[in-house]
């Protein structure tokens, strides 16, 4: 084997030991916080500090894109330490700030916390924030990926003199076009010497266009050179620059703190350091965010133990937290109040939407919000999925949220998803259907003029639901599917197609009266009945959520429009849509449902509780909610 070879396959190997010793640690739990007779060939941290005590990070984030790159540095962080951690999130953008506000809320990391800040809110509170506890920050830019502990360089406070405000690397002294993504600041020490409002104003509300911890570094340049301290270039090291000029010896890589990762570096350096560092950052980004809820913390984290029935794996359902980044791909450009935009809102996992969205885009040209179920693996296949695919590389209007998945969850979480794909929504209406469906043409614009039109005509739309029939086929080719109204009644009265359901579930879509429908040309109200699950076209900000108990086979939609008719809707039938089913295998969570005999009583103990609650709620019957206008 030549030097070339040996040299790669030295850094395979410890790219590969990183990746266990990480898994390792995400692996072991709580429980492991003081065993110590686990040990890894990597120096010692020392803490001086409690080890309650958080380690601040302070990051601006400003685009969507920003948001995956933050998602990579919290995880590679969090992936690597045992210290609680705070991190700060300033955003001049209220839909960015509520993208990572979900973000960090649903992940449920042990021993972490965040904040996010708009600029003005950061400014003014900035006296009173640094009074607190919180004396040092580590402020970052968001292309960081950790591959040791932070704290390693939190305790490089420990360092500074008596003068000393801040800290960083001593490249980004020597070249401000290449900053060194990290910059220390002692707060208390910095109150002395500055006025900390007017530092900040001068760094957030600049106009130049560089990262973060450069605005600091040129701000840091008008103080005296006394204020600064220089850290090792190990704590950050620039892959497409002085690498080599930091480490000697390729085993050295092992004990950097973080690495600047750029499209560059990932894509066209070949080096041989580069490798080594991209297998890293892939175990990162692809790695199971979710694990980490589970990581190793110094600060004893109390666990409230579950008390387990014979139907806890339904009930568990109302509790379940699935970590969500909204708006993956796609903005959060809404539209305004006198819009009568609708936005297909659904659900789907990762393999049915890379089959699908091309072909549904075709028929429906509005605004999509969908929430894909996917591993961080499949999240990041959707990067590349979206420069191939004709639909996402060219429309701007489709929404795509990530629920990533829980693997300790048996069913499929579906009306956990519809809850999120709601939220993303950016229009004043949702159209709630599912994946494996093909419309009629000009749905999208016949949809929007009868809402127009019940709008003018009844003045509001905040308590009628329009249910869009649907119908099904044994054909397998979707280049057979009728596209008109006249073509589906056809295929319809000669029995090539039937309502959506006819056989299996008719109570699901009967109570739509397909024989009216046929020859109608105006909308018309139906009633509602035990089992009816419409797909329904209403307004976002009414419909409630889909009951989380029901996140799997069995009551799911029909639970949510029993909720719109408590609520007093009326449900009124488009005259000239449809949509029509794609035959698929059966589901794993249909499969559950259809052979668990517990699975099945335990969800009919559910609908029971279900139902009572409801009617309790508003003080109604189910003859109430057959009879309807109460």
């Amino acid at each position: 084997m030549n030097v070339v070879g040996k040299a790669t396959a030295i850094l395979y190997s410890a790219a590969l030991l990183v990746q266990l010793i990480v898994l390792l640690a995400m692996l072991q739990g709580h429980e492991v916080i003081e065993n110590e007779e686990i040990k890894y060939n990597i120096p010692l941290i020392s803490y001086y500090n409690d080890p309650c005590e958080y380690v601040n990070i302070l990051m601006y984030v400003s685009s969507y894109t920003e948001v995956r790159q933050f998602a990579s540095l919290v995880k590679s962080i969090t992936a690597h330490s045992k210290s609680s951690l705070y991190f700060h999130v300033i955003s001049a953008d209220e839909k960015i700030r509520s993208v990572v506000s979900t973000l960090m809320k649903t992940w449920l990391l042990p021993s972490v916390a965040y904040t996010c800040y708009s600029v003005d809110d950061f400014l003014d509170r900035s006296r009173d924030l640094w009074a607190t506890p919180i004396d040092k920050v580590i402020v970052l830019d968001l292309n960081v990926i950790f591959i040791r502990d932070i704290s390693e360089l939190w305790d490089e406070f420990r360092q500074f003199g008596d003068n000393n405000c801040f800290a960083t690397i001593e490249p980004s002294i020597e070249r401000f076009d290449q900053t060194g993504n990290v910059v220390l600041i002692e707060i208390e020490t910095l109150s002395r010497f500055a006025d900390q409002t007017a530092f900040w104003e001068n760094i957030l509300q600049s106009n130049e266009q560089s990262s973060f911890t450069t605005k600091i570094m040129k701000a840091i340049e008008t103080q005296p050179g006394e204020r600064l301290k220089l850290l090792a270039c190990k704590f950050n090291v620039d892959v497409n620059s002085h690498i080599q000029q930091c480490v000697s010896d390729i085993s050295d890589i092992v004990s950097f703190n973080m690495v600047h990762v750029t499209e560059k570096s990932l894509n066209e350096n070949d080096a041989l350091f580069v490798h080594h560092f991209n297998s890293i950052y892939d175990s990162i980004v692809e790695g199971d965010g979710n694990l980490l809820r589970n990581r190793m913390v110094k600060c004893p984290v109390s666990l409230t133990p579950k008390n387990k029935t014979k139907c806890s794996f339904v009930t568990d359902r109302e509790q379940l937290v699935l970590r969500s980044h909204m708006f993956y791909l796609g903005e959060n450009i809404t539209s305004p109040d006198d819009d009568f935009s609708i936005s297909m809102a659904m659900q789907t996992d990762f393999s049915r939407f890379v089959q699908m969205i091309d072909k549904i885009s075709v028929y429906w040209t509005c605004p999509m919000s969908i929430t894909i179920y996917a591993t961080d693996e499949e999240a990041r296949q959707l990067l590349k999925f979206r420069r191939i695919s004709s639909t996402l590389s060219q429309r701007k209007d489709i929404s795509i949220h990530i629920s990533y998945v829980e693997r300790e969850f048996e069913d499929y979480p579906v009306n956990h998803l519809r809850n999120v794909a709601q939220e993303g929504a950016t229009t004043q209406y949702i159209f709630i259907t599912e994946i494996d469906y093909f419309y009629s043409l000009d749905i999208c614009q016949n949809l929007q003029n009868l809402v127009s039109m019940i709008e003018d005509r009844e003045r509001t739309m905040d308590k009628k639901a329009i249910v869009v029939p649907a119908f099904e086929s044994n054909r397998l080719s979707d280049r057979m599917i009728p596209e008109t109204k006249e073509e589906i009644v056809d295929k319809y009265l000669n029995e090539e197609y039937h309502y959506f359901h006819h056989t299996i579930y008719p109570g699901g879509h009967k109570p739509t009266n397909y024989e009216r429908w046929i020859d109608s040309s105006e909308e018309y109200r139906v009633r509602w009945n035990r089992g009816y699950e419409p797909y329904l076209v209403l307004k976002r900000k009414h419909s409630p959520e889909f009951p989380k108990i029901f996140s799997g086979r069995g009551y799911n939609k029909g639970s949510h429009v029993m909720r719109l008719v408590a609520q007093g809707y009326e449900l009124v039938v488009s005259p000239d849509t449809f949509m029509v089913h794609m035959p698929h295998w059966v589901s794993d969570s249909r499969r559950l449902y259809l052979t668990n005999l517990q699975y099945q009583r335990c969800l009919s103990w559910a609908k029971v509780r279900f139902d009572q609650q409801l009617y309790s709620s508003h003080n109604i019957t189910e003859r109430d909610m057959r009879r309807g206008g109460f």
